[in-house]
Order: C-alpha cells, then structure tokens, then sequence
C-alpha cells in the first residue's frame, strides 16, 4: 500500500480520484494548494498527484496553481518520490498526466 497525496481545488475532482486511489489499495490524503507543501513536508507521500497544472497565463489564477505547487512541491521532494502533474493542456513531460484519464494512466504512476 503506497501513501499517496492528491493536490487539488476541486473538492468533487479530489474526491473521485481519491475513491479510484483507494480502490487500488492506497492510502489518501486530500489535499488543496494552499495547504500543499506543508502536508506534503508532513505526510511524506510516496506519489503525489497536482492537479490544476497549467503553463498557460499568470502562476495564481485559479485554473493553474498547480504551476506553483509542482515547483514548491518538487523542489522539496527526494529521488523516491513520484511527483505527478495533472491538467487539461497536451504536456509531453514524463511526469504529467492529461485530464480526464483512465485507470491504465494512473496506475503506471503507481507501480
């Protein structure tokens, strides 16, 4: 079982991967932005999911704060930790993932 956190704004997102995390057998902390980093220095996680990841417009607007978390959250992070980037633009970093996925995305992050 991996400890995994979910960074999100978008209380019914996080719920509903949270619900899929926890049918693979993970433990989940739900999380917003706000509290990010500091739950992520706390909890330590194994895999941490950010959603609201976008490079389009100003870091704080609402649809991309996930930008400035990845960079806090990563920056932070040690070689084991799997961090995840996840937002609807078309990304080819290895570490993101297009919303909405499918479990066959989510679980290659898992492994």
């Amino acid at each position: 079982m991996k400890k995994v956190m979910v960074v999100t704004n978008d209380s019914m997102v996080g719920e509903s991967l949270s619900r899929v995390l926890r049918a693979l057998e993970n433990k989940v902390i739900l999380v917003d932005h706000n509290s990010a980093l500091s739950s992520f220095l706390i909890e330590e996680p194994e895999v941490t999911f950010i959603l609201e990841y976008s490079e389009i417009g100003d870091k704080l607007e609402d649809y991309n704060i996930g930008r400035q978390t990845y960079q806090d959250i990563i920056n932070s992070a040690t070689e084991e930790q799997r961090i995840i980037r996840c937002g609807v633009e078309d990304y080819s970093y290895p570490d993101y993932l297009k919303m909405p996925f499918v479990l066959d995305d989510i679980k290659k992050f898992l492994v």
